[in-house]
């Protein structure tokens, strides 16, 4: 009696705000010309897409670079439409953050900045034992602290807008660790953290948060040679009765993971599947929270 009918209207309830919220997510905000997006990252990968579709959306876009000399940085110039710029920034340099802000502020002029990209990255292939401490420092300034230092810099900017975004790119290694990546993982998951402080924090500005849990992807960060030379850089560092404990045949099999974790990344041609879900992130009326 009763009883079913609370339950039926419950049911009901719970599916029409799941239909409005499919509808909204599938919504796209309107007077998209001329909203300022700052994405950092942009010299390759994710970053270096996303701001080129932003621009050809017509998007004001910042696209900030390690290299605004590089060949990632020039490509995006010539093929922008709207006038996209390129800023020079190292997320984890205050100097280069706190010009970039007086840039950006000067640009603006009365203008409002919209969304931030957090994309920036670095990946560290590692055991705990065998990572040197400065290493971690570097993962955890760029992938944690980068995004923190970026984001309370040009929180005023979206403040007085009373609307906007911070989109936190995290990974799917930011909600599981798995063997070899804890340092990468740590620092994903304190990224996913204050992902999830900001969220709370920020809406009494009307500002949402978003993060990209994505897997693994053929991007910069994918490089066999790379990650091996840095894992190599570490065994190095590391003392000789350590090594001598694990042994040339055990770091070789971990180079060999590394491999195999590598050729297992999605495919450049699929990396339009992460930008897409930032585009959604930045473009649709009411934004998914996590999307992976």
């Amino acid at each position: 009696g009763a009883i079913g009918l609370a339950f039926l209207a419950v049911f009901i309830s719970d599916i029409a705000v799941k239909v409005v919220q499919n509808l909204t997510n599938k919504e796209v905000i309107k007077d998209i010309k001329g909203k300022a997006v700052l994405i950092t990252g942009c010299d390759t990968g994710f970053g270096k897409l996303l701001a080129g579709r932003l621009d050809h959306l017509g998007f004001k876009v910042y696209a900030c670079c390690m290299q605004p000399e590089g060949d990632g940085a020039r490509s995006l110039q010539e093929s922008a439409t709207n006038g996209l710029k390129v800023l020079k920034m190292d997320v984890t340099n205050d100097d280069d953050v706190a010009q970039a802000t007086t840039l950006l502020k000067q640009d603006l002029g009365d203008g409002k900045l919209w969304c931030i990209v957090n994309n920036a990255g670095i990946a560290e292939f590692s055991e705990v034992e065998l990572c040197p401490m400065s290493r971690y420092q570097q993962v955890l300034d760029v992938n944690t602290l980068g995004p923190l230092r970026v984001t309370k810099a040009f929180l005023p900017l979206l403040r007085k807008a009373r609307q906007g975004r911070v989109i936190i790119v995290a990974s799917l290694a930011g909600r599981f660790t798995f063997p070899g990546w804890t340092p990468y993982s740590m620092s994903k998951h304190a990224a996913v953290s204050l992902a999830d402080g900001l969220r709370q924090e920020l809406v009494k500005w009307n500002i949402s948060v978003h993060t990209i849990e994505s897997s693994f992807y053929k991007t910069p960060i994918a490089n066999a040679a790379a990650n091996i030379k840095s894992t190599n850089q570490s065994w190095e560092a590391t003392p000789e009765d350590i090594r001598r404990s694990y042994g040339e045949a055990y770091i070789e099999d971990f180079r060999n993971y590394i491999r195999k974790s590598v050729a297992k990344a999605k495919p450049h041609e699929k990396l339009h599947e992460v930008v897409d879900d930032l585009v959604h992130a930045v473009t649709s009326v009411n934004p998914k929270v996590e999307l992976n």
